[in-house]
């Protein structure tokens, strides 16, 4: 059985979405691989506390931790689910604690054909509901196993923007690595 890790590498700022400087951005999703009544599933939200970064400055992600890590059945299906959010309120690291719990939860007792960013944008809309943390964006990556070479392949997420002339826009780029051994 093949074993499956995903990675984040680092995220880019060009622009941030607070207006006055910089901006404490957080990730929130779930991983979920399944074949037949094979299942595997892990939530995530990192970096807790969120980061903080702005204007044209790439970071690394500072806690360089497998997002998932899991032995799978050949064959499987692959699904990744992300947002990235900026934080507005204070930091509340017990929050984003619990909050990963329930996605983990949920994910683990969901069936297959429910779409892990669907799940997690449900999840987070209610365990959000209390707080007005601004979404930037989301990433979303169907992989059949197979289709996978061995070792790492890198990926980008670009969906992370809003542009125009309005009063806030922002642009972001993650880089994040999925490898088969």
């Amino acid at each position: 059985m093949p074993t499956i890790k995903i990675v984040l590498d680092s995220i880019v700022c060009y622009d941030t979405e607070d207006v006055t400087g910089a901006d404490d951005v957080y990730l929130i999703g779930g991983v979920r691989v399944s074949k037949g009544n094979f299942r595997k599933s892990k939530a995530f939200v990192t970096p807790n506390p969120p980061l903080r970064i702005n204007d044209d400055q790439p970071r690394h992600i500072p806690i360089k931790e497998k997002i998932f890590e899991a032995q799978v059945q050949p064959g499987s299906d692959l699904e990744l689910g992300m947002y990235l959010y900026e934080q507005d309120s204070s930091a509340d690291v017990e929050k984003l604690q619990k909050l990963e719990d329930y996605l983990d939860r949920g994910l683990a007792i969901s069936r297959p054909s429910k779409s892990v960013l669907n799940l997690s944008l449900s999840a987070i809309q209610t365990a959000l509901v209390f707080d007005d943390d601004d979404q930037l964006g989301r990433e979303s990556r169907f992989i059949e196993i197979n289709t996978l070479p061995r070792g790492w392949k890198r990926y980008v997420a670009k969906n992370f923007y809003e542009g125009g002339i309005g009063y806030s826009t922002w642009r972001y780029k993650l880089y994040y690595r999925i490898g088969k051994f």
